[in-house]
């Protein structure tokens, strides 16, 4: 999905075909998903692929939520269930982090994957007023890779101490830890 220096505002986004023999392997849900986005986002779809099945948009930052609140509420479409959201760090690339997706549509049988690109010091929107499941999710993309989220309700850390300051799955976290116990020694340990 990286390196789509080619794809700019007001083009068509290029599908790419990687299924079994180049042979579009979508189902006729999923080509109706991706006909009704570029209907409804065509400046703002970056990217189109589908591989073995699985169709992947890479999505305008900016347009996020309106993407995904669309792909949720179309009732057509109906990718009422947020499976995960997950982030990557490229580290040294620019924009840094990818956020990830994963839609299901559970009355069609399809499943999407939404992937929006960040800069490091870039915040996104929060998909809790969407997918109440979207909350935990994003406080732990937001402990382990330090991306912050935009309206969300309670954003703090959820799997570190809340004292911790670096994010463990950033890829300049050093390799052999910090040499800070998880849990400072209270006077009881003594």
């Amino acid at each position: 999905m990286r390196g789509c220096g080619e794809c700019k505002s007001g083009q068509e986004p290029e599908l790419f075909y990687q299924g079994r023999d180049n042979v579009n392997s979508m189902t006729d849900f999923e080509t109706k998903t991706v006909d009704k986005l570029k209907e409804k986002f065509p400046d703002n779809l970056r990217e189109i692929r589908e591989f073995r099945g699985q169709v992947t948009i890479l999505a305008e930052t900016s347009r996020l939520m309106e993407i995904l609140g669309f792909l949720k509420n179309e009732p057509e479409l109906d990718y009422a269930f947020l499976a995960d959201i997950t982030a990557v760090d490229h580290f040294q690339q620019a924009p840094r982090f990818e956020l990830v997706y994963q839609l299901r549509s559970f009355s069609n049988t399809g499943m999407m994957t939404v992937k929006a690109l960040l800069g490091e010091e870039e915040k996104a929107p929060s998909a809790v007023s969407l997918w109440n499941t979207a909350n935990w999710l994003e406080r732990e993309i937001y402990d382990l890779f330090g991306i912050e989220f935009t309206n969300h309700p309670d954003l703090r850390r959820i799997v570190t101490p809340d004292h911790w300051e670096l994010h463990p799955l950033r890829k300049d976290y050093p390799l052999r830890g910090v040499n800070e116990p998880l849990f400072p020694p209270t006077e009881d340990d003594v």
